[in-house]
């Protein structure tokens, strides 16, 4: 069998041997006797075969460059299987994709087209001399990486805390390496004790065959997202595939800006939630009887979508022209699968301030442990001596500001005692 992957016959082969060295045209004969002697210049190579490095489907050219050769012939073989391939010009091989070129009998070349993994290793380059010289060089074939589907997982989903293993193979010569890397560069907590990384290669025909695993011992939420699996050899391109890892929560995460909020009456609230959760969440606003609120009336609940992955909706629940029934609790809810197990809700409480009888010239929010104010009313700080001196010094008189908070009659009382 040749390196093309073409039969050859044994007493062939040898008789092509024979004729190669015995039809020199005389060269180097003597009275045409057979008896051989030595050329007047001496036969030989200027330069060794070098080795040549080919990726797979390209073409090779491997090159002998030879003086004094005169009648003397090249042949081609390919060394490691002893395959003969041409003599001079002659094409011993009937492969297609191999031929033969010289210039001024000095320069010659061979050529392999598309070349094939089997084309790979030494070829020599012979003259027949008695005896023969030769010189030989490595024809190295390479493949680019190549990630194989049918091996590497597809889009996972797995309960929170579970263990999973997302795996990534890819083939190539030389064999490829595997990494893993976030689409949104946050950083793999790798060694941390609960995420590994790891990779195995082994010998598949005549290509090398790399399995990398990203195993999570127990998968948390924030591990959540799409993965890179990324194979790269020394041969360009490298290449890679996504991989979406999604986590399904054991409950929603829900939060509000604040579960107190001091409100006038006649005037419009809103109140705003946010909740993440995988998959998406269903959530509703309930009032403190639990019974679910609709738009409809005086009220409006609008939902916004603000992520994706993992899903982050924000909902809020518009109340105008507040009444006095209106000034209560109100919950915010959020559950997976309609499942009572992952269900969860933050209440958040308003509560009515009486509106001063001339408006205060101050536009800042106050917020007293937590608690939300009307913008209409100015910010105090109690825990700063600056904003109790300043009442001091305004003798609590210049302004008309009425504070509705238990405890602000006493302070400022005790202000106009230290004046």
């Amino acid at each position: 069998m040749d390196v093309f992957g073409r039969p050859t016959s044994p007493s062939l082969l040898a008789l092509l041997v024979t004729l190669f060295l015995h039809t020199a045209s005389g060269a180097g004969r003597a009275g045409g006797h057979g008896v051989w002697k030595r050329a007047s210049l001496e036969v030989g190579f200027t330069e060794g075969v070098d080795n040549q490095t080919v990726v797979v489907g390209r073409n090779a050219t491997l090159r002998c460059s030879v003086e004094n050769l005169g009648d003397y012939k090249i042949a081609w073989v390919k060394a490691d299987s002893q395959t003969l391939l041409s003599i001079a010009n002659t094409m011993i091989t009937r492969n297609y994709r191999a031929r033969v070129s010289n210039s001024d009998n000095s320069t010659w070349f061979l050529h392999i087209n598309n070349v094939r993994l089997a084309d790979r290793g030494y070829y020599m380059c012979q003259i027949n001399t008695v005896p023969m010289v030769f010189k030989q060089g490595y024809l190295e074939v390479v493949v680019p990486p190549n990630i194989l589907d049918e091996e590497t997982s597809a889009d996972v989903e797995v309960n929170e805390d579970s263990s999973v293993q997302l795996r990534c193979a890819a083939d190539g010569y030389p064999a490829p390496e595997i990494i893993f890397k976030r689409e949104d560069s946050k950083h793999i907590p790798i060694g941390n004790g609960n995420v590994k990384a790891s990779s195995e290669t082994e010998s598949v025909e005549e290509v090398k065959r790399t399995t990398g695993i990203l195993s999570f011992k127990a998968v948390k939420r924030t591990d959540m997202g799409h993965y890179l699996c990324i194979a790269s050899n020394t041969v360009p391109p490298s290449v890679s595939k996504r991989v979406v890892l999604n986590v399904r929560y054991r409950e929603p995460e829900v939060e509000v800006n604040l579960q107190m909020i001091g409100v006038y009456r006649g005037d419009d609230v809103a109140i705003n939630c946010t909740v993440t959760a995988y998959p998406r969440p269903v959530v509703l606003w309930q009032d403190s009887f639990g019974k679910m609120i609709i738009s409809g009336g005086r009220y409006e609940v609008v939902e916004k979508l603000l992520r994706e992955s993992p899903p982050v909706i924000q909902t809020s629940l518009i109340i105008k022209s507040l009444q006095p029934e209106d000034i209560t609790s109100y919950r915010c809810n959020a559950s997976i699968d309609n499942d009572k197990m992952k269900e969860k809700s933050v209440t958040v409480q308003l509560n009515e301030i009486i509106r001063p009888s001339t408006e205060s010239s101050f536009s800042q929010d106050i917020h007293y442990k937590g608690t939300y104010l009307h913008p209409n009313i100015g910010h105090v700080n109690s825990d700063d001596p600056s904003s109790a001196s300043g009442i001091g010094q305004s003798r609590c008189s210049s302004s008309r500001l009425v504070f509705v908070l238990v405890g602000w009659g006493m302070l400022c009382q005790a202000l106009r005692g230290r004046a």
